[in-house]
Order: structure tokens, then sequence, then C-alpha cells
């Protein structure tokens, strides 16, 4: 039998908290809301209805833990508002749940606290913020400022509306669902679970969604949050956000058998000790068995990202079917410090890595990755300032073809960093860098092969290039693979600089049956080479080697060896153990000096041929030192290539060399 008051006797009860020793929940007596104590908690009946909408006013709304709150809706009842006007936060330590497929939103402008035992029992999506109101459409509003009888209306929410500096968001909750998987706070198979308020950190706690959506975001100022038809979020542009933090092996998790997508709207979003196994996780789940599953995406809007020890990934889980969504990051600052953005991938696809901002920096083992057996998702960079330092990586990694991986920025600097396009059976994805300065300081551009493909391209166009201390961009073919050929290296710059070690290489290593090297082309005004800086095109299996094509406007200089005694020089070879021909090397420029043991050189070590070395100099070729030299040698049975000089002058100065095996013609 249900308990009826009076009009006194409710405004009475209200004003009192219902059972303390289960929930402390009152209502403020502007809506027909009846509370009811229970063996479990408070049962909230009545309120007031509107054809599919229901609508509660609280003056007080926590549950402690071990207590619930239960929504006792009619099973037609599409959304349930409910505002808490009291002035206190509400913390949330046990069960809110609702009957049927209702959507709850829950909305407090002081405050909403998840405590680790929290957990939600709901048919529908949960939207949990401290907004001021829900805004309707022709000017209705669901205030929890104003405490008059609201307004009623049928139509879905518009948007929600806050006030300047809007209460926090905390999330501790850490529970359990009946697999023993902890999963904090969840909603229902498909269905959105939405925070938004203003600073929203989740300490350690975690929210789940399997195959729906989760979005995430905060105001700092004053502002409308609007509600789309599909239950997304749009924040303004125009307004101040706030922070959102997830720390302490906080997760945000979405993976389903399709579907499931994340958003964060932010000004600050650091994300901070988790692991391999926790962070913001989006894509295909074990159980998915249809091909054609597609993983939703995540998205990241926010003015600073750090991601510091932990992940942002959309996978697709060993042994599933189906394809890898998109990561969307923009942003004006993203560190990644031993964090990881990745796209990794079972049988099916991974889904494309996009990010814009102005700096980004990834170290100590910070890194953007796509992995996977089938075909690797695209990255794409356009950025002001990339770093890579201390082991930082941008890596695609298929075992069918990989995905390509684009970068335009104005400065680029790989210091103990690298770029990685490597694949198996497929073929390699492009690398394509557009920057104004691009500096590899022990870092590394890497284009390989490991199984039968073809090896992706890498093209640079830039207008510095520097390549020291061991840096390098190679193009390789590595391993048993028959048939895969090496991509081509293409570079456009204004000067070129390899120095301390840096070199520029196309080879093809291993077992292979036919695999040629890639070609190297560089268009440049000045090209240098010092102190152990080279060139080379080489291979040690079937193939051919590429060409070298170098054409220098103003100077080709290479000067010096280095200091462990590499020789400074650039080199097209075929090794002891290779059967292709050696690739020929053509320089054109305005002057090409080689000096101080400095060499250019084609040549061959088995019964295969070398290529020809070409030179063209519309000025001079001076080659000056012990051990400096032009050569085209044969260690083993096959031919020697040709020399070819064209210059107007050609100095040959203090013990330098031409020397051939073959035959050499100089055209002055």
């Amino acid at each position: 039998m249900k308990v009826k008051y009076s009009s006194f006797f409710s405004l009475l009860f209200s004003s009192a908290i219902i059972s303390p020793a289960f929930a402390q929940i009152t209502t403020d007596g502007s809506t027909n809301t009846n509370l009811t104590p229970t063996d479990s908690g408070v049962r909230i009946d009545d309120g007031d209805r509107a054809g599919g909408n229901l609508f509660h006013s609280f003056g007080e709304f926590s549950v402690p833990r071990g207590s619930e709150a239960f929504f006792n809706n009619a099973n037609d009842i599409s959304n349930i508002f409910s505002r808490v006007t009291g002035g206190n936060i509400s913390n949330i330590d046990g069960l809110i749940r609702a009957n049927g497929a209702a959507n709850l939103f829950l909305i407090n402008p002081h405050g909403i606290l998840f405590g680790e035992n929290a957990s939600l029992n709901i048919g529908g999506s949960f939207y949990g913020s401290t907004a001021d109101s829900i805004l309707f459409p022709d000017g209705i509003e669901f205030s929890a400022t104003n405490t008059q009888r609201p307004i009623l209306t049928i139509n879905a929410p518009i948007g929600l509306n806050l006030r300047d500096n809007p209460g926090e968001i905390v999330n501790r909750s850490v529970v359990e669902n009946n697999t023993d998987d902890a999963v904090g706070l969840e909603v229902a198979q498909g269905e959105t679970l939405s925070l938004v308020g203003g600073n929203i950190h989740f300490e350690s706690g975690q929210a789940t969604a399997r195959s729906g959506d989760i979005e995430l975001g905060g105001l700092r100022n004053a502002g409308t949050v609007t509600l789309n038809d599909d239950g997304s979020l749009s924040f303004p542009l125009d307004v101040a956000r706030a922070d959102i933090t997830l720390n302490n092996g906080a997760d945000i998790d979405v993976r389903g058998t399709g579907g499931g997508s994340i958003t964060i709207n932010g000004r600050n979003v650091s994300l901070s000790g988790g692991n391999f196994f926790r962070g913001i996780r989006a894509g295909i789940t074990a159980d998915s068995t249809s091909a054609e599953a597609k993983a939703g995406d995540i998205n990241i809007n926010a003015t600073e990202i750090t991601v510091d020890g932990s992940f942002i990934f959309n996978d697709v889980e060993t042994g599933a079917r189906g394809n890898a969504g998109n990561i969307a990051i923009d942003t004006t600052n993203l560190t990644l410090t031993n964090g990881r953005i990745n796209s990794i991938f079972g049988e099916g696809n991974g889904g494309n890595i996009t990010i814009d901002t102005t700096n980004l920096t990834l170290t100590n083992f910070g890194e953007i990755l796509s992995i996977g057996e089938g075909n690797g998702g695209n990255i794409t960079i356009d950025t002001t300032n990339l770093t890579l330092t201390n082991a930082g990586f941008i890596t695609s990694i298929g075992g069918g073809n990989g995905g390509n991986i684009t970068i335009d920025t104005t400065n680029l600097t790989l210091t103990n960093g690298q770029i990685t396009s490597s694949i198996g059976e497929g073929n390699g994805g492009n690398i394509t860098i557009d920057t104004t300065n691009l500096t590899l300081t022990n870092g590394a551009i890497l284009s390989g092969i490991f199984g039968e493909g073809n090896g992706g391209n890498i093209t640079i166009d830039t207008t510095n290039l520097t390549l020291t201390n061991g840096g390098f961009i190679t193009s390789s073919i590595f391993g048993e693979g028959n048939g895969g050929n090496g991509g081509n290296i293409t570079i456009d710059t204004t000067n070129l600089t390899l120095t301390n070690g840096g070199f520029i290489t196309s080879s093809s290593i291993g077992e292979g049956n036919g695999g040629n090297g890639g070609n190297i082309t560089i268009d440049t005004t000045n090209l240098t080479l010092t102190n152990g800086g080279f060139i080379t095109s080489s291979i040690f299996g079937e193939g051919n080697v590429g060409e070298i094509q170098i054409k220098a406007e103003d100077t080709v200089t290479l000067n010096g060896e280095g200091m462990n005694e590499e020789t400074t020089g650039i080199f097209s070879m075929v090794e002891s153990t290779s059967e292709g021909n050696s690739g020929s090397i053509n320089i054109t420029t305005g002057s090409l000096f080689v000096t101080n043991n400095a060499r250019i050189s084609v040549q061959t070590r088995s019964e295969a041929k070398a290529g020809t070395l070409e030179i063209n100099a519309n000025e001079l070729v001076e080659v000056s030192g012990i051990g400096s030299g032009l050569f085209s040698r044969t260690g083993g049975t096959g031919d020697a290539g040709n020399i070819n000089i064209t210059t107007p002058e050609l100095r040959i100065r203090d013990n330098a060399q031409i020397g051939v095996n073959n035959f050499i013609e100089i055209s002055t």
C-alpha cells in the first residue's frame, strides 16, 4: 500500500534526510517526488510526468556504500530528469538504478563524487553533470538553482547550461561486474555514459560502455553544452574549458563487438600512472566474429594533453574479427612520456591516427603506433614542432599492407627517436615528411620489409636536413622474402648535411630472390658529408642495387673520415654473396669537392657488374688528400663500372686518386 502525505507533511518530511543508514536523499517539495525507505536504501516514486519524461527535484542526493537509490519509474518512461538544489555535493558510493530503458540525467551544480563502490544499473544512458540547468526547446529550463515547480515538457533536452566555475566531478569507482571484471561506472551495452561539469577527475576510477559511447567534458566559464539528437555533445568554441585528469590506473573502456566511441573536450587533459591494460580504450573484443565489425572512434579536443605512463588505444583483440576505429587528437601541446597512442589490430585493419597540434613531444618510450596482422592504419601529424627523444617512436607495422605516415611540421627533431614503417607479407606504407628544419641526432627514419612485399617510399621535403651522431634514413629489405623491392628515398632540400656518422642508405639484406633495392634521389642546393657521413646503396641478396641520383645546384662537399675511421662518402656496392648488379651513382652539381680521405665509389665483390659513376659539374671537380678518390672497383669476377666525368676543371691533388678497373672518360 502506497502511503500518501499531505502537502504540509510532504514539506516537513522533505526537510529531513531519509534513512541515514541507507541513503541521504531529500526532496525539495517542488515536484511530486515521494521517497520510501527500503531494506536496501531508498525507493524514489512518482515525480512529475510529461509524456515520456519524468522530473524529480531533490534537496540532497547522496548514496552511501552498501545502499541504493532506486528510481521506480514506469517502464514506458524514456528520460528521467533529476536535479539537486540543496547546495551540497552528491556523494555517491552505492548503487543508482532505474526501471526499463530510461535515460537518467542527474545535475548538481555543487559537485558529484562517485566513490570506490559507486555503480549504475539502468537500461538507458546516464548523464551526470554539474550544470545549473537542463535546457529544452521553447526556452524551457529545468534549473537546479531555481526551486520553483518546473515547467514540464514532453520534448527531448537540447543542452546543459553551466555557470562560471561549475562544480567538479570525481570518479573513484572500481566496482567489478558479475564476471569479476573491473568496470566502475557502467551503462548497458550500446548506451552512453556522459560526465559534464567543471574539472573532471578520474582518481583510479573507471567507466565502461560496451559498444556504447563515453563523453567527458568540462567548462571553466559559463556556457551551454549542446545535446545533439544522437546523444552526443557539442562544446562551445568561445568558452574556456576545464581540466580532465585520469590517474593511478584510471580507465575508460568502450570496447565491444562493434561501435563504441570516446569523446573528450577539455583544457588540460592528463593521463598518468596507468599500465598497458588501462587508459582510454576503444576497439573490438575477442568475442567479435564478424569481419565487418567496426570499432568507434576516439576524439580528444584540448589545449594541453599529457600522457605519462598511460595509454590511448583503439584495438582489435587477438583472435577477434573486425576493424579498429580511428584516433583523432586536436590540441596545442601534446606530450607522451612513456605513454602510447596505439591502433592495434588482430585479423582486421587498423584505424587511422590523426594528430593536429602545435607542439608534439614523444620521449622516454613515448610512442604513436599502428600495428597488427591486417592492413595498418595511416598516421597523420600536422604540427609546428615535433620532437622525438630518448626512444620516442612513430611506428606503423602491418602483417598486411603497412599504413602511411604523413608528417607536416616546421621543426622536426629526432634525438634517439625513430619514425618507422615496417611490414611483413604486404607492401610497406609510405613515409612523407614536409618540414622546414629536420635534424636526426642518433635518430632514424626507416622503411623496412621483413617479408615478400614492396617497401614503402620515404619522401622528405625540407629546407634544412641534418643527420648527425649516427642519425640515418634507410629503406631496407630484410629476411627471406621473395620478390620484394625496397622503397625509394626522395629528398628535396636546400641544405643537406650528413656528419658524425649520419647516413642515408637503401639496402637489401638476406636470402630473398629477386628483390631490388630502392633508389635514392636527392635534390638540394648544397650537400655536405663530413666526419663519417655517407650515402650508400647496397645489396646482400639476389636483387639489383638501387640508383643514387644527386642534384646539388651549388656544391657537393665530402670531407674527412669519422672518429672511428668511418669513411665519408657515397657508395654503391654488391657484396660477395650477392647476384644482382650494382646501381649507378649520378651526381650533377656546380662544384664537387672530395677531400681528406673521403670517397665516391661503385663496386662489386661478386660476379655481378658494378654500376657507372657519372659526374657532371658546371664549374669544378676537386679530389685531394691521401685516401680520397673516385673509384670503380671489382673484388670478385664481375666487371667494374665506368667513370664518366664532365667538368670545365678537374683537380687531383695531394695523392688523391681516380681508380678504375674498367673504362674512365673525362671531359673538360
